[in-house]
């Protein structure tokens, strides 16, 4: 039998952040479980960096058409004087500092040789690590697909079937499924 998340008939969450920033915590010797929280963040990332995950949350929230994961971070975050006055004011920054550093086929490390990889960082939360060199160019579309089905499959392990296909990125897992046949 699978494990419930929860008894509040909430949705697993998840949030994506990109592998530097998981480095940086693992070497700061913080627990995976900090990267929820803006101000243990702020102890050891750039303020440039924590944009970063804003926007990369937003921008993958739009590929695979599912909010969740921006709201997680948005429901998390957004009473904090972190977000508001230092963060907030970087944003628009950061979109560039993504395309550079995270969506350039260039940086692809054949060491790693997958977009992501998923993992706990709550009872109710899992985070998503991005690899850089991946979800732009020739392999977007298959990175977007393999993201998706990852969601959905860490999904179906913990919630009923009727709460996984309510999910938005199921209608679109779906949708691309019908428009390939």
């Amino acid at each position: 039998m699978r494990d419930k998340i929860n008894s509040k008939d909430e949705l697993l969450k998840f949030v994506f952040f990109p592998s530097w920033v998981i480095r940086s915590a693992k070497y700061n010797e913080r627990s995976l479980s900090s990267l929820l929280d803006i101000q243990t963040l702020h102890s050891f990332l750039p303020v440039e960096d924590i944009s970063v995950i804003f926007v990369l949350n937003e921008m993958l929230s739009d590929m695979i058409e599912d909010k969740t994961a921006i709201n997680t971070l948005l429901n998390e975050w957004s009473g904090s004087s972190i977000f508001l006055h230092t963060v907030e004011p970087t944003i628009e920054p950061a979109r560039q500092v993504i395309m550079d550093r995270l969506f350039d086929e260039s940086l692809k490390d054949d060491k790693d040789g997958v977009a992501f990889s998923l993992f706990e960082l709550t009872k109710d939360v899992f985070g998503v690590c991005i690899n850089p060199g991946y979800f732009c160019g020739d392999t977007k579309n298959h990175d977007v697909a393999s993201l998706r089905r990852a969601i959905l499959e860490r999904a179906y392990s913990q919630e009923p079937l009727h709460r996984v296909v309510s999910r938005g990125v199921f209608a679109s897992f779906f949708k691309s499924l019908t428009t390939q046949a």
